[in-house]
């Protein structure tokens, strides 16, 4: 079952990832049902328990809000959404996946300078949120 599970979760990583990639919007129709099926496996307790994964979409959606607010365009509000869909999957290891995420980031929003320091562009933070997910359901 850990394996299907995986599965799922790793889809949807990869399918946000690029559909982020490509058009800089991580869509509810594609977060609606990832959250649906969290909470089921919640539910059955195969991945945390419900009242955990309740707990940690709650404070992950409002600290992510908090930050939205702050950054005045430089954080959407699909990355918001994304950021507590992966609370019900990983619980509390969605702040050590933000963390990643914010890492994996900087080095390659550091690169991207390095090389074209003269234009600005933007990044999206979707493909960085799946890759610090999937490392952090991988090894933590």
């Amino acid at each position: 079952m850990e394996n299907f599970i995986a599965t799922i979760f790793f889809a949807f990583l990869i399918f946000i990832a690029w559909i982020d990639f490509k058009t800089l919007i991580i869509y509810d129709k594609i977060l609606l049902p990832m959250a649906c099926v969290g909470i089921f496996f919640d539910a059955k307790n195969f991945l945390i328990p419900l009242g955990d994964a309740i707990f940690y979409f709650a404070v992950t959606f409002v600290l992510m809000f908090v930050i939205f607010k702050i950054s005045c365009g430089g954080m959407g509000g699909g990355d918001v959404k994304f950021c507590a869909v992966l609370a019900l999957w990983l619980g509390e290891k969605i702040f050590v996946a933000i963390f990643v995420a914010s890492i994996f980031a900087a080095i390659f929003a550091g690169i991207f300078l390095l090389k074209n320091y003269d234009k600005k562009i933007k990044l999206p933070f979707g493909p960085f949120l799946s890759a610090g997910s999937f490392f952090v359901y991988l090894f933590c």
